[in-house]
């Protein structure tokens, strides 16, 4: 929609109104500015202020501008009203998929921490029972059997990281872990190799040479279980504390977010 006026002997001048402007701010301005600035230049030309000495003629091209600012101002109005409701809207889109996200890395955090957890405490108990009260001893049954479960929470953590797409940071915990206990695993089945192998058998047979070096390796691998044990629980804690860092990032965004859309409501 286009204005265009000539008043107070100033240049044509125009006054263009966006694709934007709606019936209500266009009925604004001419129902203000156009009589306004009509009625001005009838007041002038009786007041004889159109003559080459009037103040008027002088000042012509800054009272066009004032004029054009002021109907200009009129019409932008909606449209800043319309880019506010337009951001609060992208905020209230944002928040809901920032939400989405928070609970996804709960259920993600939930899921983990069952995968991990309860092996890895039912492991450091016993490792607290043979070297700090001396009950019982790692018998061969215990290596055997914790290996195995160690083996499928390896296998758990794999599936679930090639299924899951985590921030690049908890990604790299997630792939610590999962080194750690698979370093674990190869220790206990070290360990328990000297106790369940045997050097001769019906159809195979092992040199002392290279039966000496599996007994070697498993007496390494039991004082190597303890460290193991300890490099995994301070990798799960480092993947847990990565996960609540997360969480709290999340947050932080969804109560800033709240606060915008507090102030930018156009209820």
């Amino acid at each position: 929609m286009r204005l265009a006026w000539r008043a107070l002997g100033c240049p044509c001048g125009v006054i263009v109104l966006g694709d934007g402007m709606n019936v209500r701010g266009a009925a604004l301005i001419m129902a203000t500015v156009l009589p306004g600035v009509g009625l001005l230049a009838v007041f002038a030309r009786g007041a004889n202020l159109f003559s080459d000495q009037s103040w008027i003629y002088r000042y012509q091209t800054l009272i066009g501008a004032v004029v054009a600012l002021l109907a200009a101002y009129i019409a932008v109005r909606p449209v800043w009203r319309q880019l506010k409701y337009i951001k609060f809207q992208s905020s209230a889109m944002y928040r809901d998929f920032v939400d989405r996200r928070l609970s996804e890395i709960h259920e993600r955090y939930k899921i983990v921490s069952e995968f991990v957890s309860g092996d890895l405490d039912n492991f450091e108990r016993k490792i607290y029972e043979v070297e700090e009260l001396g009950i019982g001893k790692y018998d061969i049954e215990w290596l055997f059997e914790s290996g195995q479960n160690l083996y499928f929470v390896v296998v758990n953590m794999e599936s679930y990281k090639s299924k899951r797409l985590d921030p690049l940071f908890i990604e790299d915990k997630v792939q610590n872990i999962i080194e750690s206990i698979r370093f674990l695993v190869d220790r206990l089945e070290a360990a328990h190799r000297p106790h369940t192998a045997e050097q001769f058998g019906e159809d195979y047979a092992i040199s002392d040479e290279d039966w000496a070096q599996i007994e070697k390796e498993g007496a390494l691998a039991e004082e190597q279980i303890i460290g193991a044990a300890s490099k995994v629980r301070r990798d799960f804690n480092d993947l847990r504390a990565s996960f609540e860092f997360e969480i709290n990032r999340m947050r932080t965004s969804l109560r800033s977010i709240d606060q915008e859309l507090i102030k930018a409501s156009p209820l």
